[in-house]
């Protein structure tokens, strides 16, 4: 991995940046998913050019739809995942709440740490805070009120990870990438796509990042395998690292 970037929305992080050697502040893309996640997750009051909901939510994690027409926001004050209709692609201050369109994970998880579905918006994978990954599947596509967990394609974390944090799939869903916290981006592959029972830990993949001072706590990858973002923790920058071979 190569040419580490950073991204930051603030005009003052920008000026300090661009004197440290080797970063590379860019103004932000507006559509790019990990951004967009990042400015709510960021984020628990409006204020600071970010972006939030209500004051009262806490926005856990949230997740964007393949046809952008979804956002999906983990509610961790009431272990609720809601929709909302983005009306205009992939504009967050223009959604509005699908009523009905949620999904409580009361006997599911404790508390989900992030949320990730797949292209087809028919599977739903649930990370919680002991490590757990959970499957669940949607009968009909994006509609949360039709899922089904019957516990059987969960998977559980091992000591190659710390303290997951957030995760994200390839293009195709035959490789995961966990943000560990500890310091570290950690990849699986998956002998069925998005299917997390059918995981293997690839150790010469992983990413140690505690020499960029990086302790993710979210990551997305690009379609083309190529880039990776990562939030690092405790800060409103995104650091991009170009991959050199894709997927790896």
């Amino acid at each position: 991995m190569a040419n580490l970037r950073v991204i930051t929305n603030n005009q003052a992080d920008q000026a300090a940046l661009s004197a440290v050697p080797n970063l590379v502040p860019s103004t932000p893309v507006t559509n790019l998913q990990s951004y967009s996640r990042a400015k709510v997750i960021r984020t628990q009051a409006s204020g600071s050019g970010y972006y939030a909901y209500t004051p009262a939510w806490s926005a856990q994690t949230i997740e964007i739809s393949s046809n952008n027409q979804y956002l999906y926001i983990y509610n961790s004050s009431d272990n609720t995942i809601y929709a909302h209709l983005t009306n205009s692609g992939e504009g967050v201050s223009a959604s509005t709440v699908d009523t009905g369109n949620s999904l409580s994970l009361a006997g599911i998880v404790i508390t989900a740490r992030a949320i990730r579905f797949n292209k087809l918006g028919t599977e739903l994978i649930v990370l919680d805070s002991a490590k757990n990954l959970k499957y669940i599947t949607l009968s009909i596509p994006w509609d949360l009120t039709s899922y089904n967990y019957s516990g059987t394609g969960d998977f559980t974390m091992s000591t190659e990870v710390g303290a997951p944090f957030a995760f994200t799939f390839s293009a195709l869903g035959n490789y995961m990438y966990v943000a560990d916290q500890a310091g570290k981006i950690v990849q699986y592959s998956l002998g069925t796509n998005y299917l997390p029972s059918t995981m293997a830990h690839i150790p010469l993949n992983d990413l140690i990042t505690t020499t960029q001072s990086l302790f993710p706590n979210n990551i997305d990858i690009t379609n083309d395998g190529l880039t990776l973002y990562a939030i690092q923790d405790g800060s409103r920058l995104i650091k991009q690292y170009n991959l050199n071979t894709a997927e790896d």
